[in-house]
């Protein structure tokens, strides 16, 4: 991987020449591990979905994205619109970095739908000659003809008092005759946090509270927070980062969820323990909203930051995870891929060999229904020396997850991950993309999400201890 200097981290793409950038577009289009229906960068690094909407019949949802290279720097909103959720137009850049709020970076944000327009609301990353950050809460509307975000206004200058520079990621929802803000932030003290704003017409906010929980000291940063009700609960849902790497807590930077009610006037949030809401490798900075059935939809970065990933080496990193259906029950999110996944599922003629299944797809949706109270094992992308493995300890009640591959993801604590289950398994069901498996245990009580690297030419299914009659194998022929 070649080292990249500032000046080129923060080269604009339209400062680049376009044989240049062509040249990249193409290279990246041709490279290893492109999946076949996850969004993912044309070129360069995404993260963060931002912006997740539906207006009328159509949904639109932006991403983080660094154009050159896979490596962050001067951050974009790339723009993709679907009318199903499984198959997606890319529309192009949508959030430039073109004013002075913004002119090291159109940072995280969401988007809200008011009197026909789709509102716009992100940090802007402005940094001195000196390198010293201002962050600003800008709102604009996007132009659904021009396909830009435009009329930019910044509408909070910095942190408030007692805050750092750390201060970014507004989620925008109204309540009653009012719209709230809720913005990450980090107090002076390096304390985690979220920060309360109110409005009465979207244009002027007022700083309202830091919401109070009972999570004290979890972390120096709270990031892409999200707050939503779902059947008469609250949630909120953040990314803290800093919390102790314990055996719960083994990626480099977490992402989950409390559950309880919150008092608007107070700012205080009643709730239960913290849960994560992805147990895998690779799941940070989820975000939701409401689409227009009702149903509230999650949507993920499957990365994770300070983490490299084997399709560096081509300038591109990163995808979303499947769009989800959330739902919640006793007090727990329930996560299921959105049902119109089903609809391009195609039964697959695989062959048994023994306790293996071969001449799989190379994009799949496995379903497992799981009969045994004992022990057992499932390996997919299973080449001999390479397999994405899944164990079950009856003794433990536990799911464990190992992936062994010879292009390995560069993180922290890479040999498993695992949680324990408060039922008996029933139900495992695998998303498998040509680099990623999502992983649903109990129709999606337990979620793990990982990205796998391989170039194996056979990548078969070998199981232990489970029978394969209770294995089905759907082809996905998604585009």
């Amino acid at each position: 991987m070649k080292e990249w200097s500032r000046a080129e981290r923060y080269r604009k793409i339209e400062d680049v020449p376009m044989e240049e950038y062509e040249a990249l577009l193409h290279s990246v289009k041709k490279a290893k591990w492109r999946q076949k229906f996850h969004v993912q960068p044309v070129s360069g690094l995404l993260n963060d979905p931002n912006g997740l909407i539906q207006k009328g019949d159509t949904y639109h949802i932006f991403f983080q994205w660094f154009p050159l290279g896979a490596v962050h720097g001067l951050k974009y909103w790339y723009h993709v619109s679907s009318k199903n959720l499984i198959e997606f137009k890319y529309e192009g850049p949508a959030n430039i970095p073109d004013t002075a709020w913004d002119s090291h970076g159109a940072y995280s944000g969401s988007a809200f739908f008011h009197e026909e327009e789709m509102h716009i609301f992100y940090t802007g990353n402005h940094r001195s000659k000196d390198w010293e950050r201002t962050p600003y809460q800008i709102h604009g509307v996007f132009n659904e003809i021009t396909g830009v975000v435009e009329e930019k206004q910044s509408i909070i200058e910095g942190p408030h008092t007692g805050y750092t520079e750390h201060y970014r990621d507004p989620k925008v929802w109204s309540h009653g005759n009012d719209f709230y803000m809720i913005v990450g932030a980090q107090t002076v003290g390096q304390r985690g946090c979220v920060v309360l704003y109110h409005s009465k017409d979207l244009k002027e906010w007022c700083f309202h509270a830091e919401i109070k929980t009972g999570l004290d000291d979890f972390g120096y940063m709270w990031e892409c927070p999200d707050m939503f009700n779902l059947d008469g609960h609250n949630v909120l849902l953040f990314s803290p980062q800093g919390i102790a790497n314990t055996v719960d807590y083994l990626n480099v930077y977490q992402s989950g969820y409390i559950v309880g009610q919150f008092d608007y006037e107070s700012a205080v949030m009643d709730h239960d323990t913290f849960h994560l809401i992805d147990y895998g490798y690779d799941f940070y900075a989820p975000q939701t909203f409401e689409n227009s059935s009702g149903e509230r939809i999650l949507i993920g970065w499957m990365g994770l930051p300070e983490t490299g990933y084997p399709s560096d080496e081509d300038e591109w990193a990163h995808c979303l995870t499947i769009p989800r259906k959330i739902s919640i029950e006793n007090g727990r999110l329930i996560q299921e891929p959105i049902p119109q996944l089903m609809e391009y599922r195609k039964k697959h003629k695989s062959r048994r060999e023994g306790s293996k299944i071969i001449d799989l797809p190379e994009v799949y949706d496995l379903e497992v229904k799981i009969m045994t109270t004992d022990d057992f094992t499932l390996c997919l992308l299973d080449s001999g020396d390479e397999s994405f493995e899944i164990a079950y300890s009856s003794d433990r009640s536990e799911i464990e997850i190992r992936r062994r591959f010879n292009h390995e993801v560069d993180c922290r604590y890479p040999e498993y991950r695992s949680t324990v289950l408060e039922e008996p398994i029933h139900h495992l069901r695998a998303i498998v993309d040509v680099s990623s498996v999502e992983l649903f245990i109990n129709y999606g009580k337990y979620v793990f999400t990982s990205r796998v690297f391989s170039e194996a030419s056979t990548h078969d299914i070998s199981v232990h201890n489970i029978s394969l009659d209770n294995v089905n194998i759907y082809e996905l022929e998604v585009g």
